[in-house]
Order: C-alpha cells, then sequence, then structure tokens
C-alpha cells in the first residue's frame, strides 16, 4: 500500500486524559484513505494515501492554516419554554488542541468518511497488516476484528501476521493462502461478522 506524508503542524504534548491514538480514514468501499496520529488529543501528524491525497487532500491541508472545521448550532429558548435551533456555524479547532482528535471524527461524518480509531498498542498491528497484499473489505475486515481482540490474544495475531509476512516475502500465491490462513485463525466471534459471505 503506498503512502505519502503530508506535512502537518505538530501538536502539542501536554499531559491530560488521552493518550497516542491513530485514527484511520476509509471510503464508503473500506478503501484506505490516511490516518491521523494525535497525543493527548492533539495533532502529531498525518499521513495520506494517493487516493486519500485526491479525495481529500486539500481539505486536510486547510487544517493546517485555518483549523477543522466542526458544524455547531445555536439554540434559544422561546417565552414558553420550547427550545428551537437559532443559526448554524463552523467552528475551528487548531490542530495543537486537545479537542482535535475528536473535532477530526466530526468533520469525517460530515464529508462522508469512515473512522476507526486505534490506540497505540494496536499500530503496528495495523500497519503489518497494511503491507499485506488484502483487498480493502478483508483489510477492514480484520482490521475491525483486531480491535476487538482482547489484549492477552494479541499474542495469536502476532504469529498469524508473521507467517503471513514470511510467505510474502517468497510468492504472492502464498502470501494469499498465509492470508487465508490469517483469516481463518482470528475468524469465529471476532472476524464472523464483518465478513460478507461468499456465494
Amino acid at each position: 500500500m503506498a503512502r505519502g506524508r503530508l506535512g502537518a503542524r505538530g501538536g502539542s504534548r501536554s499531559t491530560g486524559s488521552l493518550k497516542d491514538m491513530l485514527t484511520l480514514f476509509f471510503t464508503s468501499s473500506q478503501a484506505w484513505l490516511g490516518e491521523v496520529e494525535t497525543t493527548h488529543g492533539a495533532l502529531r501528524h498525518v499521513m495520506l494515501s494517493p487516493e486519500g491525497e485526491k479525495e481529500i487532500g486539500s481539505r486536510v491541508r486547510l487544517w493546517q492554516t485555518r483549523g477543522v472545521p466542526v458544524n455547531k448550532e445555536m439554540k434559544t429558548t422561546t417565552r414558553d419554554g420550547q427550545t428551537r435551533k437559532l443559526i448554524f456555524f463552523k467552528e475551528y479547532v487548531q490542530p495543537s488542541s486537545k479537542g482535535f482528535e475528536i473535532a477530526v471524527g466530526k468533520w469525517a461524518m460530515d464529508v462522508g468518511v469512515m473512522t476507526i480509531v486505534l490506540p497505540d498498542e494496536l499500530v503496528e498491528f495495523w500497519h503489518r497488516l497494511s503491507a499485506l497484499p488484502l483487498e480493502p473489505e478483508e483489510q477492514f475486515a480484520l482490521l475491525l476484528a483486531l480491535k476487538q481482540t482482547p489484549v492477552d490474544l494479541l499474542g495469536e495475531w502476532q504469529r498469524a501476521i508473521s507467517d503471513a509476512e514470511l510467505f510474502a516475502r517468497h510468492r504472492r500465491e502464498d502470501a494469499r493462502l498465509a492470508v487465508k490462513s490469517l483469516q481463518r485463525r482470528v475468524s469465529g466471534h471476532l472476524l464472523g461478522p464483518f465478513v460478507k459471505k461468499q456465494t
């Protein structure tokens, strides 16, 4: 999978309740568009795929100068106690703000981009999965299964991915067999709900 780094202004590393997180962007067809890494909610770096650069690159670059646009609404209460919407407006959240990560999630919903947020301990697994010869829907399903895996079962992921990587270094045909093996080894209650049944 090709990756292209998009220059971004680093965020603050001040202490807070949030830790390092990675927000992944996907199209409605589950193709990877890019990722945003945050520390304590603030921007650390942005990376887009070639498709992501084409689809959302211009919007993402505006984050550095204006911030992330988030739709807001102002409400007012009438004399009889009824609440009604008064006005809609955009609020721009700066990359150095602790609220940047949350703002990115809201922005993605507004523009029709799917997101998966990974904690720091799963980022390495994602990067290794993304290097395997997976179709977008396979990659997406495995990623969802990975996110739901209890920490004490991650060792099985390590072994399965390592086997797939070993095969991938030889022949693509072997790599595809290894991917199928990986899917079987993490199937059942983890992967099953996310994979479309083959007819």
